[in-house]
């Protein structure tokens, strides 16, 4: 139960912390956030196609270990 709320913790923070970020310090945060911004809207398909990959192998597991 203890992992789960780690987990969850560091989960929310990764979307959190630019957000509470961007709130409290908008004009230093705006540059950065937009070269963040840039670099994902350049390597979308490599993002995606590494989380496809990422939940296919993990599909194909499961599979493999239910028989």
């Amino acid at each position: 139960m203890l992992l789960i709320a780690i987990f969850t913790v560091f989960a929310a923070c990764s979307v959190a912390v630019p957000i509470v970020a961007y709130l409290v310090a908008s004009q230093k945060m705006t540059g950065p956030l937009e070269s963040l911004r840039k670099w994902l809207v350049h390597n979308n398909a490599t993002v995606m196609a590494v989380l496809f990959l990422v939940i296919g192998v993990m599909l194909i597991g499961k599979g493999i270990g239910s028989f």
